[in-house]
């Protein structure tokens, strides 16, 4: 059976899939949803969603959202594009991982572990991708994943936000926001809901 978008948003461990449930669970999370679909429908956000999470993770999805929703739409659109349709098996590098790690949390952890280490990087894209890769492994994420993380940050590098989200435009900050969008639980992740939000929020609040 093949690896489809459908498979990505399952976080289920009885598809049978060509991943083998490996990239499994990759959607956006709850909070961007329900901040995009009521942009969308022109209408409040359903705060029963929202009233859990630390409200600097909101402020931030919501200025975000106001100022720009089509660039975070263009990057929902490269995430998924770098782990569904075809794509994804271009990520398989000497086989299958040994483990299953964070089955719904894999993404937005894995970048988290990767955002503070390209900042160190040099900024071009193959170098990143290449470092990006080492790093992930070394942190024990298994090659597949390793693989799919270090190809979506290669591609959110080349994104060029418009000029309304221009003050999180460096890729440390796009890394953040993508883990901050795909996290599927941010009462999970503190380093998202806290750390990684107040570093959007001030890139923000200095433009």
């Amino acid at each position: 059976m093949s690896h489809t978008a459908r498979c990505a948003d399952s976080a289920s461990t009885r598809c049978k899939c060509e991943c083998d449930g490996s990239l499994h669970g990759v959607s956006p999370g709850p909070i961007y949803r329900t901040l995009y679909d009521a942009y969308a429908r022109d209408t409040a956000p359903d705060h029963a969603v929202l009233r859990a999470v630390d409200e600097t993770a909101v402020e931030v999805l919501t200025e975000l959202m106001r100022r720009a929703p089509d660039d975070l739409e263009q990057v929902r659109g490269i995430v998924e594009e770098a782990l569904t349709g075809q794509a994804w098996l271009l990520l398989w590098d000497g086989g299958k991982p040994s483990k299953k790690l964070n089955r719904r949390h894999w993404l937005c952890a894995i970048l988290a572990d990767l955002a503070d280490a390209v900042d160190e990087l040099i900024d071009f894209p193959g170098m990143i991708s290449d470092a990006g890769y080492k790093t992930a492994t070394a942190k024990g994420w298994g090659p597949l994943r390793s693989r799919a993380a270090a190809r979506i940050i290669e591609a959110v590098f080349k994104v060029t936000f418009t000029s309304a989200l221009e003050p999180i435009a460096t890729l440390p900050l796009k890394i953040r926001l993508v883990a901050l969008m795909f996290c599927p639980g941010l009462a999970k992740h503190s380093e998202l809901e806290q750390g990684f939000a107040h570093d959007l929020r001030d890139a923000l609040g200095d433009a």
